[in-house]
């Protein structure tokens, strides 16, 4: 990372990579402390198969994707939208959404999160996924970081 004139510049591949239990990588490119707290970005590598956190809503944080390359099924609310390349998501609070990689090659995705405190519920969670490489993460554990960021499930995490 190199400040210059107050600003963040990142080479490709730059930021902190975390290990996702669900399949995939994050690398935080903007980070709280980058942003006075305003928002964070991540751009998230999905492998074909590979989702997000189960069904869930967020008690006071937003989220909006962009998908760089790739296809998601996008749940929102009661919609499934098809997500190919160039596509936009917002994530209001409270609603409830999920999504899948649902074909034969990696997606990449940029997703912002505002506040972006919610940057280290992907921390802890790279962190509880690497301390099981072997399988997945106890689901108690990743509940209690989804409570302590604000994130509810609407189903038990199967297998998160």
């Amino acid at each position: 990372m190199t400040a210059t004139d107050g600003g963040i510049v990142l080479e490709p591949g730059g930021g902190r990579s975390l290990s996702y239990p669900r399949g995939g990588r994050i690398e935080l490119k903007a980070r709280a402390a980058d942003t006075g707290g305003a928002y964070a970005l991540l751009e998230f590598t999905i492998p074909p198969g590979g989702t997000g956190s189960p069904p869930h809503y967020h008690l006071a944080m937003e989220e909006a994707f962009y998908l760089v390359d790739g296809e998601l099924a996008f749940t929102l609310g009661d919609r499934t939208l098809r997500m190919t390349a160039g596509s936009f998501v917002f994530v209001p609070r409270g609603v409830v959404h999920t999504f899948i990689n649902t074909g034969p090659r990696p997606t990449r995705c940029l997703i912002l999160v505002s506040p972006a405190d919610f940057e280290g519920y992907f921390i802890e969670l790279g962190e509880l996924a690497g301390a099981a490489p072997d399988g997945p993460p106890d689901r108690a554990a990743v509940a209690q970081i989804a409570g302590k960021y604000g994130q509810v499930f609407v189903d038990p995490p199967r297998g998160h």
